[in-house]
């Protein structure tokens, strides 16, 4: 949520807008429902930018869509160098899967504290850090506690020892995961 979602309209020649009387819009839907973008600049230029700010709770697994013919004036106009009319008709842009919304806040879960062998080498895994999300989760370890001597798997969460284990040195080690 707070994302802001920008269309670019192309038009055939130059157009000056002008929201005196309301904002221009284009029609967007996301996640089924039907949203509007608001005009945000390009007048004088071809290149209308529109600007829609993502809500919470609002998801799309598939993409963003425009449905056709849904660019409205709003009580604002816009026109040529001579003053005509802009054509407002266009056609529909389907589902597209390089836009996709997902407002919903992952769940951090930990996995169990494993029991770990004394002396058995490097690299055991100490602990695996999941989540809950559609997306996919990069993991790292912030700078803090023993950070030095442990290394994370930023696909998978594991979380290894650098070092061979000894117990009569440290009984513990403390990390945090983000």
């Amino acid at each position: 949520a707070g994302d802001t979602v920008s269309v670019t309209v192309t038009m055939s020649e130059n157009v000056t807008v002008n929201t005196a009387g309301g904002t221009p819009s284009i029609a967007l839907t996301i996640g089924g429902t039907p949203v509007a973008a608001s005009y945000a600049s390009g007048s004088g230029s071809t290149s209308l930018i529109f600007n829609y700010t993502v809500q919470a709770g609002v998801n799309d697994s598939n993409g963003i869509s425009i449905p056709g013919n849904t660019l409205q004036l709003n009580g604002g106009t816009l026109t040529d160098a001579a003053g005509n009319d802009a054509n407002l008709s266009h056609g529909a842009v389907t589902d597209n899967a390089l836009y996709l919304v997902d407002t919903a806040v992952p769940t951090f879960t930990s996995s169990t504290t494993p029991d770990i062998d004394e002396n058995i080498g490097s690299n055991q895994v100490v602990y695996t850090a999941t989540a809950t999300d559609a997306g996919a989760v990069s993991w790292s370890l912030v700078n803090v506690g023993d950070f030095a001597v442990l290394d994370i798997d930023p696909d998978s969460g594991a979380v290894t020892l650098t070092d061979d284990p000894d117990f009569e040195t440290k009984d513990s080690y403390a990390f945090t995961v983000v």
